[in-house]
């Protein structure tokens, strides 16, 4: 399964690759929404590498959006391309200052552009 994900990756990226209308490729929405997967965080990291890395060997221009488990960024270590935005979700909650702050730290500490929607 894991190669098919990585070849339609590749296929996608592809064809978009000259594409400008196209910002980048975001590759997994919402990756482990329910908390019983939390077991599974440390698997997300290594599986966005292995997809930039089929993307990469077609597309070094476009963005690749990474999201968090559950919008937790302590599934992150450091940036591993150089060409990547974090994104993150939240539908309840308010955008205090208490609520941002970690990923602002996130933000500060690899010098990277954190999106929230």
């Amino acid at each position: 399964m894991q190669k098919y994900v990585s070849q339609a990756w590749q296929r996608i990226a592809n064809h978009y690759k000259t594409d400008p209308a196209v910002l980048g490729y975001d590759l997994l929405n919402e990756p482990l929404l329910w908390s019983g997967y939390l077991d599974m965080e440390s698997l997300i990291e290594p599986e966005y590498r292995r997809l930039t890395e089929a993307i990469r060997k077609v597309d070094t221009n476009h963005v690749i959006i990474l999201q968090p488990p559950l919008g937790r960024f302590g599934a992150f270590g450091k940036p591993f391309d150089s060409n990547t935005v974090y994104s993150f979700h939240s539908y309840s909650a308010t955008p205090r200052p208490e609520f941002l702050q970690p990923y602002i730290d996130f933000r500060a500490k690899y010098q990277v552009p954190v999106f929230f929607s």
